[in-house]
């Protein structure tokens, strides 16, 4: 641990895509330590000036890459997609079922080393905007995702989640009121006791008048 970087740069109304003109375009660029020297840094082989791949997050054992990208046969929006080591190269990228991914955006993901998976999407239901939610890998399969809640998540974009070895405490993302700037880092604490937070459910009906019932 501690021997490899994996970052993202933005490169500023660069995509190409037919049709499309996208104001920021993102790469995933890496580099490997050798006795506390950095290597030169090197991209990573996906980029393309037609779509973006960003947000890198490695697994423990720096066998497994997941990542964001927007890149053909993904299932809209931005995906969370993975790739495999090989060698000393990375194998074909593979998109992340549609029990994660949406027709909206998943984005951020973060992989623990207990192979749970957090990322933030706008097509999972939630609180507004985008949420943080978990999944977990099972049986070779994705679970659910669930809904982190309150206070971590609420009617604003709360994203870029990190949790410790520990899993208890950690830090965010979020543009919610109070903050120095538009996007603010928060840190956050878990309690020794839970606290249930009720889910979120859509109510339907009419709301009348109590006098002339209009």
């Amino acid at each position: 641990q501690g021997k490899s970087i994996y970052f993202t740069r933005t490169f500023i109304g660069k995509a190409k895509r037919e049709g499309i003109f996208k104001t920021d375009l993102l790469k995933i660029f890496y580099a490997n330590k050798t006795n506390d020297v950095w290597s030169e840094v090197k991209p990573f082989y996906l980029n393309s000036t037609t779509y973006s791949v960003g947000h890198p997050s490695l697994s423990a054992d720096g066998q497994t890459l997941f990542f964001t990208s927007d890149m053909p046969g993904g299932r809209g929006g931005t995906d969370i997609w993975k790739c495999s080591r090989e060698g000393e190269e990375w194998g074909k990228a593979t998109n992340l079922d549609s029990i994660v991914n949406t027709s909206q955006n998943e984005m951020f993901p973060d992989i623990t080393g207990n192979d749970v998976l957090y990322f933030a999407s706008d097509g999972h239901p939630g609180y507004g905007s985008m949420d943080i939610f978990k999944t977990s890998y099972v049986n070779n399969q994705w679970t659910t995702p669930a809904n982190l809640h309150p206070p971590v998540n609420g009617p604003y974009d709360d994203f870029a989640f990190y949790i410790d070895t520990e899993l208890k405490s950690g830090f965010f993302s979020s543009n919610r009121p109070g903050g120095i700037g538009s996007d603010d880092i928060y840190v956050f604490r878990k309690p020794e006791i839970p606290v249930i937070v009720a889910t979120p459910a859509l109510v339907s009906g009419f709301v009348k008048d109590k006098n002339n019932l209009e």
